[in-house]
C-alpha cells in the first residue's frame, strides 16, 4: 500500500510540474504547493493621482490573489470592480488586501491616492483707472476649498505674489500705474491637512493706466 502511495505522489509531482509550467505558463494551480510552504506574494501598486471627474478610473493594482478595497476618506469615491468612482475631490490613504491561495500567503498594502481639483479658467481680466482697481473672475469649482491667484510683472512669473481667495473673483488695488500684469489662477483643496493644486489656468495680460 505505501509502494502505491509513494507511487501516486510521484505522479502528482511531475502532473503538477508539466500542467503548471506547460499549460497554465506559471500561472495556474500548482500541485507543488500542497508539498511546502506558501510564498509571499507581492502588490504591485504604488500612489496615483487623478483629476476629479465623473469617468471610472480602472486601479493599476496587480497580485496573485484575489483584491479587495477599503477607502480612509471615502468622501472622496468608492471602488467597484477594480475601478474607482471619484465624487469628490481630496486625498485618501487606499488600503488593500490580497487573498491567500494554494500557492501565496496573503498581503496587504496602502497607497496614497489623490484627487486634484479641476482646471480653472479667467474668465475676466478687467481695469477700472478710475477707481485704480482691477478686478479678476475665474470659473467656479464647487468641490474646491478656494482659488490661488498670482501675478507678476513678468510672463515667466518671476518675483510672483501669490494669494488665495475663497470666492471665484478678487479685486486688486495696489498695483502700479502704467504697468504690465500676468495674471494666472488654479483652484485648491484642503483634505486630510494637506492642500492639493489643480492645474493653472491658460496666463492672461493686462495693463494698468
Amino acid at each position: 500500500m505505501i509502494k502505491y502511495t509513494v507511487y501516486l505522489l510521484i505522479i502528482c509531482f511531475v502532473l503538477g510540474v508539466i500542467v503548471e509550467r506547460y499549460y497554465f505558463n506559471g500561472n495556474g494551480i500548482d500541485i507543488l504547493s500542497y508539498f511546502g510552504p506558501k510564498i509571499d506574494q507581492e502588490i504591485e501598486a504604488e500612489d496615483m493621482s487623478f483629476v476629479y471627474d465623473e469617468s471610472a478610473h480602472e486601479l493599476p493594482i496587480k497580485a496573485e490573489g484575489k483584491l479587495s478595497y477599503s477607502l480612509s476618506n471615502s468622501s472622496i469615491g468608492k471602488i467597484s470592480n477594480n475601478y474607482l468612482y471619484l465624487k469628490n475631490e481630496g486625498i485618501s490613504q487606499l488600503k488593500i488586501t490580497a487573498e491567500s491561495t494554494w500557492k501565496y500567503n496573503s498581503a496587504y498594502k496602502e497607497v496614497k491616492v489623490i484627487s486634484k481639483p479641476r482646471r480653472i479658467d479667467i474668465l475676466s481680466l478687467k481695469y477700472y483707472p478710475k477707481d485704480h482697481k482691477l478686478t479678476i473672475k475665474t470659473s467656479q469649482d464647487k468641490k474646491a476649498t478656494g482659488y490661488q491667484v498670482q501675478y507678476s510683472r513678468n510672463d515667466d512669473f518671476k518675483n510672483k505674489k501669490s494669494i488665495n481667495i475663497r470666492l471665484n473673483h478678487k479685486d486688486f488695488t495696489n498695483l502700479q500705474k502704467n504697468k504690465k500684469y500676468y495674471f494666472r489662477v488654479r483652484a485648491y483643496k484642503v483634505s486630510c491637512g494637506e492642500k492639493i493644486f489643480g492645474q493653472w489656468s491658460d496666463t492672461r495680460a493686462i495693463k494698468t493706466k
